[in-house]
């Protein structure tokens, strides 16, 4: 139970750090999260500025974080019930997090985080940054990369020395359905 009121801080800061853009009324992306060489996760993503959900790609699974209590759900076509959060939503709370505290560098390690440039990835304009990543020596076992969107201050895409990744693409800005984040009446936690 710890955990989840601690989750539920680190993922209430991250909702609600400034955005670059003060007209920010959400976004939808697809999700694409793989973990090494294994095979990738797809979701679908919306977010306000209060809201996200995460839907699985079958549609059968969807989490609500909502402002309100900062509520963790797990939402199935059966029943509704307090869940943890799966580990693309973790991530990219704590990556997010860290791009509002830092002013921009999306990377956990500051001191070993450099531009390394502006390109476009999935068609929106990003910084590019690089992360060395050490082991306990302090020897380089490799890089991790990211890619932040230059406009709304939220990242992209990341790469990591494994191979695993975490993407967002078909970001689209706008409106988001206030029925996508409506808690069901039979929840129960």
């Amino acid at each position: 139970m710890r955990t989840m009121r601690t989750l539920a801080v680190l993922i209430g800061v991250a909702l609600f750090s400034t955005t670059a853009e003060a007209k920010y009324e959400g976004h939808s992306a697809q999700l694409i999260n793989s973990f090494g060489k294994g095979k990738p996760e797809k979701w679908t993503l919306r977010a306000t500025r209060t809201q996200y959900r995460l839907e699985s790609a079958d549609r059968k699974t969807a989490y609500i974080v909502t402002r309100a209590g900062t509520t963790l759900l797990l939402l199935d076509q059966k029943r509704a019930r307090s869940a943890g959060v799966p580990m693309a939503l973790r991530t990219l709370f704590n990556i997010e997090r860290t791009i509002g505290r830092t002013g921009g560098k999306p990377c956990m390690n500051t001191a070993k985080c450099r531009k390394a440039g502006v390109k476009r990835k999935f068609g929106r304009l990003c910084v590019k940054w690089v992360e060395v990543q050490t082991d306990v020596s302090g020897k380089s076992v490799g890089k991790t990369v990211y890619f932040v969107d230059k406009k709304m201050m939220r990242l992209i895409a990341r790469t990591m020395p494994d191979g695993s990744r975490l993407e967002l693409r078909r970001f689209k800005l706008g409106p988001q359905p206030a029925a996508a984040f409506e808690v069901p009446k039979d929840f129960k936690r």
